[in-house]
């Protein structure tokens, strides 16, 4: 799936900054759960000792992160530090489109299921 930002991604060092507009999303794959959660999951120290707390919003970010292919010449995944810089009308944006992605990929399977009944 491919869309452009309203904002763009800033990309380059200093004065030599050249904004990205042109997103590409990607599906995501088991690998991308795997590392999403383990990313998303810290150690705290507790009364009881250390526990293992995860973080539902920055699960929730890393996998997004993880789905967007490129946006213009930057490789994704994006880096949660690139993620960051993005404008909030931009974020919703790529949110927003990984959510249609995702309904669509859910919607096929469910067919695939109901044609192989």
């Amino acid at each position: 799936m491919h869309f452009e930002l309203r904002h763009g991604l800033a990309y380059g060092k200093d004065g030599d900054t050249e904004l990205q507009f042109t997103v590409e999303l990607r599906q995501l794959t088991a690998g991308d759960l795997i590392e999403a959660e383990t990313a998303s999951e810290r150690v705290v120290v507790t009364a009881n000792g250390p526990a293992l707390l995860s973080s539902p919003a920055l699960m929730g970010y890393e996998l997004l992160r993880r789905t967007i292919a490129r946006v213009g010449k930057i490789q994704g995944p994006l880096p949660l530090v690139m993620l960051k810089t993005l404008h909030q009308d931009d974020l919703e944006l790529i949110a927003r489109h990984a959510d249609v992605q995702r309904a669509a990929a859910l919607d096929t399977v469910a067919r695939v299921a109901d044609e192989g009944r």
